[in-house]
């Protein structure tokens, strides 16, 4: 049978950012024993208080991909799963190739009432995502940081031999790596503005999407709690959105989460 995996206590994580910035110390020792708190409850079964020292770790302001990924098993063992669901997407922002978090996600998601089939893309919409996220962002930021330094390497010996062996090799060095820095900006805004769409998450048990931006409006479909939108527009108190199929209408932004 399936479970949700294990939860990540990320000490290290901790101690690191204990060293790194001291005066800070009062305020990680705040979210340290709130995440601490919150995986000791988790493991006692108490999901409730679970859930509650993690928000508390998230009010002191620290995102980490841990606690959100902890705080969507807690919700999964709540049997409240549009907020599990909300903080597996929000942990898998943070780390968007975790197997974890997919998992845990897809079991969230076959517990939610609708089931919608996604529009065919053209390939080249499939590939370029593929290869937007075949890093994550922090490897692409590395990658661009490496390929400029070795770009100017190349130029400073491009410059300074007499040789023309050299100066062929530092020029046709410096340009490739040149291509490889603006490749991965370009592959890193894609990839950041897949993963930072405007995307929510229905909390409401289900909700009328209309076909205008008002109360009266024609329902066109029902929306159930648990299903992810994407955000396209905004009138007063109402978002247009659209979900996988391609379906589009306005529904109260009240009744909806941002992840």
């Amino acid at each position: 049978m399936k479970t949700i995996r294990k939860i990540y206590p990320c000490f290290a994580l901790v101690c690191l950012l204990w060293s790194v910035f001291p005066a800070q110390a009062q305020n990680l020792r705040m979210w340290e024993n709130a995440f601490v708190e919150g995986n000791r409850s988790y493991e006692k079964a108490d999901y409730a208080l679970a859930a509650k020292h993690y928000q508390t770790a998230l009010n002191q302001g620290y995102e980490s991909w841990e606690v959100y990924y902890n705080l969507g098993n807690t919700y999964y063992r709540l049997v409240d799963y549009p907020h599990a669901i909300l903080y597996y997407e929000k942990a898998l922002r943070l780390s968007p190739s975790n197997r974890d978090i997919q998992g845990n996600l897809a079991l969230a998601e076959g517990k939610i009432l609708d089931r919608f089939n996604p529009l065919p893309q053209i390939f080249i919409y499939t590939w370029w995502e593929k290869l937007c996220g075949m890093f994550s962002l922090k490897t692409w930021a590395w990658v661009i940081i490496l390929a400029f330094a070795l770009c100017l390497v190349c130029c400073g010996v491009y410059l300074q031999t007499q040789r023309a062996d050299g100066k062929r090799a530092g020029f046709f060095l410096a340009l490739l790596f040149a291509l490889l820095f603006c490749g991965g900006m370009i592959l890193a805004t894609g990839q950041y503005r897949i993963l930072h769409a405007d995307t929510a998450v229905v909390m409401q048990a289900s909700v009328n999407v209309k076909a205008s931006p008002q109360e009266r409006g024609e329902t066109k479909f029902i929306l159930h709690e648990g299903s992810k939108v994407r955000i396209e527009d905004q009138a007063g108190n109402f978002v247009k959105i659209r979900v996988k199929n391609g379906s589009r209408g306005w529904v109260p932004q009240a009744c909806m989460e941002r992840i």
